[in-house]
Order: C-alpha cells, then structure tokens, then sequence
C-alpha cells in the first residue's frame, strides 16, 4: 500500500482501509441477506422457475447479481465513505447493502450492466444477414 498511495487513496479514499472494507462487509452481508429472503419466498408455482429447488438454477438465474452487486456496493460506498461520518456510514452501508438490488436496477436503466444494447446491435446485424 506504501508503494502506490495515490492509488489506493483513490480506490478506497482517504480514511483507514480498515473502515472502508468494514463497511464494505457489512453492505455484502445485508446484500446476501435479502438475497436469501428472496429465495425463502420464491414462487415454486412460476413456470420460470424449477419445482423442486435447485441452487445451479438460482445461481444462473442471478449471476449478474454477484457479479453486479458488489461492484455497485463497492462503488457506493467509496462515493460516501468521503462525505458520511463513521457513525452514519453504518447505517449509509447497511441501506446500499438492503437497496443493492434497486442500485442494480438504477445502474441498469441509467446503461451500466447492461449487453441489452450490444444485443440489439448483433440482432440487428443478423437479421440485415438473413435479408441478403
């Protein structure tokens, strides 16, 4: 860390590391936590979905979540590490951890996370394919 200060003051800002990956901690914990709420309410009855419970399915059908999530915790807590005291980060952390799903939802619509767009280009260029 001594060797590239302006680095790592960048990524993780200008307080102790420690408070930085704590919080960070606390937003994954209550992330996974609704996570696992989420699954203990799932609709067995959705034709989407497996009857029986299967953890390869949940996982396919939410790998942009742990992928996705993380990044935008990450994100946001870095964004109020800078401006939240301690006492208020907790509070900032467990909020972005129980909301990273609205984050995701909000990274989505603003372009962020998203291959709906590249999709649609390749779409588009296969079916120009078809026509000649």
């Amino acid at each position: 860390m001594k060797k590239y200060p302006d680095f790592w003051t960048t990524l993780l800002g200008k307080g102790p590391t420690g408070f930085f990956f704590g919080f960070f901690v606390i937003s994954l914990i209550c992330a996974a936590a609704l996570m696992f709420v989420e699954l203990r309410t799932r609709n067995a009855d959705s034709l989407r979905s497996p009857q029986r419970f299967s953890f390869r399915f949940w996982f396919a059908d939410n790998v942009a979540r742990f992928i996705g999530n993380p990044l935008l915790i990450f994100l946001a807590i870095r964004a109020g590490i800078e401006y939240i005291p301690p006492f208020g980060m907790l509070f900032y952390s467990m909020g972005v951890g129980f909301g990273s799903d609205g984050l995701g939802i909000l990274a989505k619509r603003m372009g962020f996370l998203t291959t709906s767009k590249l999709a649609e280009k390749i779409t588009e260029k296969i079916n120009d394919e078809k026509k000649v």
